[in-house]
């Protein structure tokens, strides 16, 4: 797909984009090829390596490139090359192509010419795990949306992990529910007001993007799930700083449940800011380009936090019929 970014070359966009999805790809090889999970295992395997933090960096900087020069090459936005792209480039890659006026402007921290032969092999061999993967080809896009989508979290925060929002949020709806069944909990004026401003009493509208309509057996698209939630989650932060702190100061056990309601509709944003654009330039159907854009991983992060919506939902209606 040709986008605004394809067009600007080597422009900074560009090769923000490229590292930015370096940065997931080297951060899921890091944890998951070389089994590094914990920064505690991670920081005696670098004590045990010397030199070993410098290769990691020459590395993912050279799939940076790798991804730059392939998105250049095919006029393509740095989301839309595929694997196989990156491989035939990565074997085309010399010391000249690491001269200043063959670097987008913004490029630093690239290796040597004595270390550059390494840093390609170790691109080389993470391009290649990728390429012989089984099913469908796709691009660098999907791959990286759907390893930051991950359940699990690996490497820095923003990369995957949000399974443990949804098992604090069970936590604190079944503390929640315990105190309302032995009456420790005095619902106020000011939790049933927040209950009904929460807006989970009545059926999501789905009314964006526009397509597909109500009546259309794709409404609602994934899209327009996404969407809603990543509202909501906003909703609720909102409605969640309108509850009074208890006596002592800390967060009231009805605006605990809503932020972390609202930390599962969060984990939606990205995606949807992500894929926003590329839905506004395809000429495909909703079912044919979610097939394109939306791996399993982003299916079961939405569909995992429609459920807690509903269980966020069911709370809300049974504290506000509290006595």
């Amino acid at each position: 797909m040709k986008t605004e970014e394809s067009n600007q070359g080597s422009g900074a966009r560009m090769w923000q984009r490229a590292r930015d999805q370096a940065y997931t790809l080297y951060a899921w090889h890091r944890h998951h090829r070389l089994g590094l999970p914990e920064e505690g295992l991670r920081g005696a395997y670098i004590r045990a390596h010397p030199g070993i933090e410098d290769r990691w960096m020459w590395e993912e900087s050279v799939l940076a490139l790798v991804f730059w020069h392939t998105a250049r090459g095919r006029d393509l936005s740095v989301t839309d090359i595929t694997i196989a792209d990156a491989v035939s480039t990565v074997g085309r890659i010399t010391l000249a192509d690491l001269a200043a006026d063959r670097l987008p402007t913004a490029a630093t921290e690239f290796p040597t010419a004595c270390q550059l032969p390494d840093a390609l092999e170790g691109v080389t061999g993470l391009l290649r795990t990728h390429a012989s993967e089984p099913g469908p080809e796709r691009t660098v896009g999907y791959i990286v949306r759907d390893l930051r989508a991950a359940p699990a979290r690996f490497g820095d925060h923003e990369h995957g992990g949000w399974a443990d929002g949804h098992q604090l949020l069970q936590q604190f709806l079944k503390h929640g529910q315990q105190q309302l069944r032995e009456g420790t909990w005095a619902v106020g004026p000011e939790d049933r007001r927040a209950a009904a401003a929460a807006g989970l009493d009545s059926p999501p509208a789905y009314d964006y993007p526009v397509t597909p309509a109500p009546g259309d057996p794709a409404h609602p698209s994934w899209l327009q799930r996404a969407h809603h939630l990543a509202s909501l989650s906003v909703s609720l932060s909102t409605v969640a700083a309108t509850v009074p702190r208890t006596a002592q100061g800390f967060d009231a056990p009805l605006a605990m449940v809503l932020i972390a309601a609202a930390g599962i509709g969060s984990d939606v944003r990205a995606p949807v800011a992500d894929l926003d654009p590329v839905w506004a330039e395809t000429p495909l159907s909703s079912p044919e380009w979610e097939r394109k854009h939306v791996p399993a991983s982003l299916q079961e992060l939405v569909d995992a936090a429609e459920r807690a919506a509903d269980d966020l939902a069911r709370f809300l209606a049974a504290l506000a019929a509290s006595e």
